[in-house]
């Protein structure tokens, strides 16, 4: 795997350190299939080759980290040397190119800076600070994630705070009060945007364990704890006031969790961030139960399987008065049972709700959580736990990965009414109307209900009829996905009275018994597992995890790639026949169900098609057309990505633009100058976007070797390279204008890279796409030595899969 640098927010944590980052070094024993020798202990067989399990372990980044990191008076007393050891522990585990960004913070905040294992920094002590101030440290962070985070790459965005205790006023400040007040409104707007903040504390006298201020009380300057616990997530709807004193007074606060405030001590400083890495690295291997290899990197076929999800599942949990009588530790032992089945970084996403709702938090099989019924509550509201499923939906969930939406409601009953609560029929029809709005968007809603009276099979009220508040099955019925069209009214008793329903299906909603419980979720959890092995034809063999080789492979696309392609009369001479034989040599490698989008422009540019190796298109040059029109392709081009790129899937946007030449004029075009200077300005805005452009020119007379013209030049209409290099990640910042004779002069520009601007020649063209897609696409299997099997499909056909895994 290829980890890029683009705009990405190169992101990550520490990692245990069993997986080193090193370079890959094989020791020469032969092994497979060719000659059925198995590896050594510690080693695993690739390509014929055996390699160091240690050293070959590859790192995919899956989420975006920021530390933020305390160098005021407030890190004195060996709190520095933690920091700085935390920081060489963490860096010499990564490879030279994984960036890590950085905030520091005394008297003010640095912006945000990388650093990486090539160089290594030791963190100093601000001598002449004499405050710490974590407002000026969030405000930082705010503009680094408002440019760099999520909004950029659509992975979720981790802030990791580490101090040695409280802020420290500044000259600037007023009061503790407003300094506290102002930091909480900033990380509670971090977690109302899908944040997640760990705070580690490296004052020796700090604890977790530490219980909180209570609501009402005063947060003093010289109690380390409580601070630093509101800021993390396993608070939310935190809110401090200032009082009359100046004073940071508690008015409110939910308790989430006990995983985001981190103490270190002695020697477990590791321990401190270890698991945090590891939610934000993908593809770190888990052993399997022998301890010899790890099957997620494809080595060793009989030692077990991992799971990859495929479809997104929220899971929307009943934690009011609803759940007495048994019901809550039918869900707990129902959580329990699905997390112990997973992976240790498998998240499963889940939100809460009683008096109200939260926000979306994860569990893992790592760390089970055991939930309780919150006692202070009174009522179950499902409007709230609605609208925090569709904040979650609409931040994380279809928009962002393309996969699709499940939902898993869990309760015990209806709705108990709020305080705020007019009446029950107005909370059905509000319930219903956020319902309907997830199934007209394609989520699936599935409802188990949890009461030992639900009855899957019962009969729901007719249209026409009303609600009672002691019918357990209607609503949970008419929530799932076994009804659609349902429109529920408050009548002028305030009761619910059904208007309209059609019935689809019967499978959605769930009312398990006895000890059955695993059966009402079993099949949910098998759709949103993709490694579920299914069998071949022959029963010998499950495709999914590679093996029996004479059953092919397929491919698994990571980032997305846009090709625009000329068919303009720039294309003659050979050129059309040189893409052509690009496009058959691409799409041949494909699956037939891998599709390539692709926009061809002349005069003129099409709106984004499909092709496919199933039906793979000859392009011939549009004899009509008299203009290479760039602009009108780059148009297309930036309409395609506002709909179906990163915005839609959270991957990193490539395009490449294949073409003979420079812009020739439409009939509509007023200067070459202006045609180059809004082509130029279009491309601009998909590099501040993250997007790679890649071009390629197929003028036999393109050199991807020659210079530029320099800044304050004009670029003629015969010069060949020049704009293709500028258009390419090669350069940014460029900016042309046209000049009074409608000439495109050359403003400024800054070089980058010669990787991204390709000329080929004679029989060398493959070469100068190979690795594009070598970036792009993820598994593209490679042959063992004997040519019969994939090994990152599963490796070596001799070592045959032990079926009793799936069993």
């Amino acid at each position: 795997m290829i980890i890029t640098r683009h705009y990405i927010f190169l992101s990550i944590l520490l990692i245990n350190l069993f997986l080193a980052f090193n370079k890959a070094e094989n020791v020469t024993i032969q092994c497979g299939s060719s000659n059925g020798e198995k590896c050594p202990e510690g080693y695993c067989c690739r390509k014929g080759v055996c390699f160091d399990l240690i050293k070959k372990s590859d790192v995919t980044v899956t989420e975006n980290v920021l530390l933020v990191l305390d160098n005021s008076s407030n890190m004195k007393d060996g709190k520095m040397e933690k920091l700085n050891s935390m920081i060489n522990d963490l860096l010499s585990k990564l490879p030279a190119d994984v960036q890590v960004p950085y905030v520091l913070f005394a008297d003010s905040a640095t912006e945000a800076k990388n650093m990486a294992s090539s160089n290594i920094p030791t963190f100093e002590i601000d001598s002449e600070s004499t405050g710490s101030n974590f407002v000026a440290a969030l405000e930082s962070t705010q503009r680094f994630l408002n440019r760099w985070g999520n909004v950029k790459n659509g992975k979720h965005d981790n802030v990791v705070i580490v101090s040695g205790g409280n802020p420290i006023l500044t000259k600037d400040d007023s009061d503790f009060g407003t300094v506290i007040s102002k930091s909480i409104e900033l990380v509670n707007e971090f977690k109302s945007n899908g944040v997640t903040i760990y705070t580690i504390n490296l004052n020796d006298s700090a604890n977790a364990d530490a219980e909180v201020k209570s609501k009402g009380e005063i947060i003093e300057e010289n109690d380390i704890n409580t601070f630093m616990q509101l800021l993390s997530n396993n608070y939310d709807n935190v809110k401090i006031t200032s009082d009359s004193n100046g004073k940071p007074k508690i008015e409110s606060y939910n308790k989430n969790s006990s995983d985001y405030y981190r103490t270190p001590k002695g020697d477990n400083l590791d321990q401190s961030y270890e698991d945090i890495s590891e939610r934000v690295v993908l593809d770190i291997p888990y052993s399997t139960p022998n301890g010899k290899c790890y099957v997620n990197k494809g080595c060793e076929t009989n030692y077990g399987e991992y799971v990859t999800v495929t479809e997104n599942v929220l899971l929307v949990l009943d934690n009011s008065s609803n759940m007495k009588d048994g019901k809550m530790e039918k869900l707990n032992s129902m959580i329990n049972d699905l997390l112990s089945k997973l992976p240790a970084d498998v998240q499963v996403p889940y939100v809460l709700f009683a008096d109200s709702a939260t926000e979306a938090k994860n569990m893992a099989s790592s760390n089970i959580p055991t939930f309780e019924i919150d006692s202070e509550s009174t009522c179950s509201n499902f409007v709230a736990a609605l609208e925090s499923t569709q904040r979650f939906l609409n931040r994380w969930g279809n928009v962002k990965n393309g996969k699709h939406d499940n939902v898993v409601i869990v309760s015990g009953g209806n709705p108990i009414l709020t305080k705020d609560d007019s009446d029950f029929g107005t909370v059905i029809s509000k319930s219903i109307e956020l319902i309907n709005e997830f199934k007209s968007n394609g989520v699936t809603i599935y409802t188990i209900n949890l009461n030992d009276s639900a009855n899957a099979d019962a009969g729901i009220k007719s249209k026409g009829e009303i609600i009672e508040e002691n019918d357990i099955n209607t609503f949970m019925q008419l929530l799932s996905n076994n009804y659609d069209n349902v429109k529920i009214t408050s009548d002028s008793n305030g009761k619910a009275k059904i208007e309209s329903y059609n019935k689809s299906s019967s499978d959605f909603y769930r009312t398990p018994k006895g000890d059955n419980l695993d059966q009402s979720y079993e099949d949910i959890s098998e759709r949103v597992v993709l490694d579920i092995p299914y069998s071949t034809p022959n029963g010998k063999c499950y495709v999914n995890k590679g093996c029996e080789p004479d059953y092919g492979e397929y491919v698994t696309v990571t980032e997305n790639v846009l090709l625009v392609l000329e068919n303009s009369s720039n294309m003659k001479d050979g050129k059309m026949e040189k893409l052509n034989s690009m496009i058959n040599d691409l799409l041949s490698k494909l699956p037939a169900d891998v599709q390539v989008p692709y926009v061809l422009f002349a005069d003129s540019a099409t709106e984004a098609k499909n092709m496919a190796s199933s039906n793979i298109p000859t392009f011939e040059i549009d004899s009509e057309s008299t203009g290479s029109n760039f602009v009108a392709a780059l148009e297309s081009t930036q309409r395609f990505l506002n709909r179906w790129g990163n915005v839609k899937n959270g991957k990193h946007d490539n395009v490449v633009i294949v073409s003979g030449g420079n812009p020739i004029l439409t009939k509509d075009d007023s200067d070459f100058g202006t045609v180059i200077s809004k082509s130029i300005e279009l491309v601009n805005e998909f590099k501040s976007n993250g997007v790679t452009i890649y071009t390629i020119n197929l003028n036999d007379s393109a050199n991807a070797d020659a210079e530029v013209k320099s800044k304050g030049e004009i670029i003629e209409e015969n010069d060949i390279n020049t704009f293709m290099q500028l258009l390419s990640n090669n350069y940014d910042d460029v900016k042309i204008t046209s000049d009074s004779n409608g000439k495109a002069k050359i403003e400024s520009y800054n070089k980058n890279s010669s990787d991204f601007y390709r000329t080929p020649k004679g029989d060398n063209l493959d070469q100068s796409y190979e690795d594009i897609s070598e970036r792009v696409v993820l598994d593209i299997p490679y042959s063992t030595p004997n040519g019969k099997c994939y090994v990152n499909k599963g490796c070596e056909p001799d070592y045959e899969l032990n079926k009793n895994i799936y069993s």
